[in-house]
């Protein structure tokens, strides 16, 4: 652009040419923002910063939707689930794949609704989407215990942290014999993911007619309104390797 054709140039001239200066860098930004994505979409599975951020315990980085093989039919159907924005139950005996099934719902969970923009300042592209976490129910109970003493965070604190997020495994519901301030702590939790309908993935050794049984037949009947409820059979994995 030359200095003459700047002079001639009228204001709406002028504006135009500014407007579409402006629209060819915003479409190269969203282009390097949605290159930066699918990298890191790429490299999801094997992320060992994303792993610790996640929770997931080192047994258990090595599963995900690819490696998940022999129940294709049950995998799709918990795929589906996930993109639909809906919860899943997972039951099953010891050993059937419930957590390789909880895990690959996580990495199908983040391949969805994961989203990537620009910082404030600066024009490397940041993840703005919290991170899916794998809470062992076991864990859940032992920081709940660890409240008691009136030390760090409340009871409340705790909860609130686990009901907010948008992603959340509960893994071996029913695993522990709890008491009645434990039925109503997790009660609160899988009420208030009910109630705000966050997305939750849950697996238990138990049939929700076992969970209405032994823990709480309220915890029961939530579950069963969160979404999709599957139960796993064959023989336990963990034994019938050669």
């Amino acid at each position: 652009m030359t200095a003459q054709q700047s002079v001639d140039e009228t204001p709406e001239q002028i504006a135009a040419r500014e407007k579409a200066r402006r629209d060819q860098v915003e479409a190269e930004r969203k282009l390097r923002l949605e290159e930066f994505r699918q990298k890191a979409l790429d490299k999801l599975e094997v992320s060992e910063l994303l792993h610790g951020r996640m929770k997931l315990p080192k047994r258990y980085r090595r599963m995900n939707i690819a490696n998940y093989v022999g129940k294709d039919a049950v995998l799709k159907i918990a795929v589906d689930a996930i993109e639909r924005g809906e919860s899943v139950m997972i039951g099953g005996e010891c050993g059937v794949g419930k957590t390789h099934l909880a895990v690959a719902c996580m990495y199908a969970w983040m391949r969805k609704y994961f989203q990537f923009g620009y910082p404030e300042y600066g024009d490397t592209p940041q993840l703005q989407t919290p991170v899916p976490l794998f809470l062992p129910t076991i864990d859940l109970f032992f920081e709940l215990k660890t409240t008691f003493g009136g030390h760090g965070k409340t009871e409340q604190e705790v909860l609130d942290r686990y009901t907010k997020l948008p992603m959340l495994v509960i893994d071996d519901l029913g695993a522990e014999k709890s008491g009645e301030w434990a039925r109503q702590d997790l009660y609160y939790l899988i009420d208030q993911r009910y109630k705000n309908e966050v997305q939750t993935v849950i697996t238990s050794n138990l049939t929700l007619a076992r969970i209405s049984e032994l823990i709480d037949d309220r915890i029961a009947s939530r579950i069963n309104g969160m979404g999709v409820v599957i139960e796993l059979g064959g023989e336990d994995r963990r034994v019938s390797k050669p």
